[in-house]
């Protein structure tokens, strides 16, 4: 019986780089979605609003990807018949304005970007943290597999 050979270092690179897109495209997709969480929202008076804007954007941006699709479930997508009216932190106090967007969706259609998001969430954890624990990369073989999982990603 032959014994596996160690992985050629062009098959390892192939799968580097797909690895790196793979993280890549995840990566926009969180800072596509960081931006739409920080802005479907603002609210504040004349003097508070841009100080608000610029700790939204703040918040956000230390927001996780899972806490990103979490918040965006809810509050940008809303099931149709649950758009509520937007809070205004600041209405008792004075003059606030309030720019809110969100979108309505069926309750199939909600659910369905639900599961399909928290997938992703899944699908990301995965390859970020689990990789090299599902693909050891030091033979031949296993980066073929590695390889074809990722290609099936993109």
């Amino acid at each position: 019986m032959k014994s596996e050979s160690a992985a050629p270092s062009a098959t390892r690179d192939d799968v580097e780089r797909l690895y790196g897109q793979c993280v890549l495209r995840l990566q926009a997709f969180e800072l596509k979605l960081k931006a739409i969480v920080a802005t479907h929202q603002v609210s504040g008076t004349i003097d508070t609003f841009e100080a608000n804007r610029a700790r939204r954007n703040a918040e956000t941006r230390r927001k996780t990807m899972g806490a990103l699709v979490g918040e965006m479930m809810g509050s940008v997508l809303v099931p149709l018949g649950q758009e509520a009216p937007p809070d205004a932190d600041e209405a008792a106090t004075g003059t606030c304005v309030t720019i809110s967007r969100w979108i309505a969706l069926p309750a199939e259609a909600f659910s369905r970007i639900e599961a399909e998001h928290r997938d992703l969430v899944a699908l990301r954890n995965s390859l970020v943290h689990h990789f090299l624990e599902e693909h050891d990369l030091h033979t031949e073989h296993s980066c073929l597999v590695a390889e074809q999982a990722l290609t099936s990603l993109i």
